[in-house]
């Protein structure tokens, strides 16, 4: 059985019955079965991982204002440069997204954005969708969860292998997974480059088994292919349909990406900027780490920080000292040391405290033997009411 409303075994409708009884603490009422479904399916209906996924979900929803994503406004630079939008629907009334990554300047928005900026605006394009799906739905009196990729990768080449930009791409990957699974209908590969068994070699070992069984790249007949499942009136004029948008737009408005002029660039705007207050400076001599305490005056705050080092990578963790009232240990870790590369680009985040109390920023090179490392960084607190920085 599927695992899909309507073609359900009796051991899996026992599953989604014992896994609304899980997780009935955090669903809220537009949680239905066609929405508990998808994450049984995501987890082959092992309820453990499945809660343990749902309930990962919910605390990234806090994280990251989900609820009201859709009313964040990206930076400039992301509406104009970062390429893809969905418009249309396929033959079955799914929706469809045209992923325009062969046109995407990955160094210059890089540059240009926060990584935070990036990876919200991906959260914001789930939440559009689940939006736009929930209208699909009303529109055609079924139940519409399920959205075609046409991924067009005209453009690109080995320049666009560039390791910082690969690693967010898959990052993006295995978060879109792991926060709005089991949506992916298929996903048709088109205008593929010659380097593209190099390409898919590399982010084919992050992908879940079950999408990589819905990447189809297709061949020179890509616009015939596209026919099959997209009606020309639904199809842009630019991927060999009809539709066009104002003004006879042949690509009915879907960003196209194109190359970030330098003066978006991050280098020396923002918090980086050599006359910002927060700007500060260190050297961390080899084998040594840095340790810059934050006071946190209430739960709920937001710490936000940023890390860019002249040259190589450093390692960057948070941890939490507990008040002398609490008896268990001393520290506890909240996010785990983790090597970046932030020597091109500014490593930004942020961590939303559950407590108030003393926290530690540790900026660490002791994994470095030879080596000191110059740094810049910043640290600051942004109180509940103000936290959506």
């Amino acid at each position: 059985m599927s695992g899909h409303m309507g073609d359900l075994s009796n051991e899996q409708e026992l599953s989604l019955k014992k896994f609304r009884e899980c997780v009935t603490d955090i669903l809220k009422p537009e949680h239905d079965d066609f929405y508990l479904l998808r994450w049984l399916r995501a987890r082959k209906f092992d309820l453990s991982k499945s809660e343990q996924m749902l309930r990962r979900h919910m605390e990234c929803r806090a994280e990251w204002e989900l609820d009201t994503a859709r009313e964040w406004e990206p930076p400039e630079v992301l509406r104009l440069y970062q390429p893809g939008e969905f418009f249309g629907e396929d033959r079955d009334g799914d929706l469809v997204y045209y992923d325009v990554t062969g046109n995407m300047d990955f160094k210059g928005l890089l540059k240009s954005a926060r990584k935070y900026d990036i990876m919200k605006k991906a959260l914001r394009n789930g939440e559009i969708c689940t939006k736009l799906l929930a209208e699909q739905s009303k529109k055609h009196g079924n139940r519409v969860d399920l959205v075609t990729v046409v991924m067009d990768l005209g453009g690109i080449g080995w320049h666009n292998l560039w390791k910082p930009a690969l690693d967010l791409f898959i990052e993006m990957a295995r978060f879109s997974e792991q926060n709005y699974p089991e949506r992916l209908k298929a996903s048709y590969v088109i205008n593929a480059p010659k380097l593209m068994a190099v390409l898919y070699g590399m982010v084919q070992p992050f992908l879940a088994e079950e999408t990589r069984t819905k990447i189809h790249i297709l061949g020179r007949d890509w616009r015939d292919v596209l026919l099959k499942h997209i009606h020309p009136d639904k199809l842009p004029v630019h991927y060999g349909g009809n539709a066009t948008g104002p003004n006879g737009d042949p690509t009915c408005g879907i960003c196209q990406g194109g190359t970030v002029p330098k003066r978006y660039y991050l280098s020396e705007i923002g918090h980086f900027s050599k006359d910002d207050p927060l700007r500060k400076s260190a050297t961390i001599s080899a084998g040594h780490a840095l340790d810059v305490p934050v006071e946190v005056a209430e739960a709920g705050s937001v710490i936000w920080w940023g890390v860019k080092s002249e040259s190589h990578d450093v390692n960057v963790g948070l941890t939490y000292y507990k008040t002398s009232s609490e008896l268990e240990n001393e520290m506890e870790l909240i996010m785990p040391v983790e090597r970046v590369d932030c020597s091109l680009i500014p490593e930004e985040s942020h961590y939303a405290c559950s407590k108030k109390g003393t926290y530690v920023l540790k900026l660490d090179n002791s994994h470095s033997f030879m080596r000191s490392k110059k740094i810049v960084y910043y640290v600051y607190v942004s109180k509940p009411e103000d936290s959506s920085n």
